[in-house]
């Protein structure tokens, strides 16, 4: 799952938002069924090199996930998918 996010996440630089950008692909890949409950998502260390972009931008995102229940984050541990 690790190298996947760089085949289907593609940030438009050009339109900002890059954490917007993070939240909406995966909310929709959630909400798709393409991530299902209990898949974990790529470490925010190295989504964040990935794409070439802030941990920080990474983290309001995922951040953003777990806010509206899209994802569990535990801290030392993998944020992992949510049941929906």
């Amino acid at each position: 799952m690790h190298a996947e996010p760089l085949t289907w996440l593609v940030l438009n630089r050009a339109a900002g938002d890059l954490e917007g950008q993070v939240y909406r692909a995966f909310r929709e890949r959630i909400l798709a069924g393409t991530l299902p409950a209990g898949a974990p998502l790529p470490s925010t260390r190295a989504l964040a090199v990935a794409l070439g972009i802030a941990r920080s931008t990474v983290v309001a995102g995922y951040d953003r996930l777990a806010a509206e229940g899209f994802v569990h984050a535990t801290p030392g541990s993998a944020t992992r998918v949510a049941p929906l």
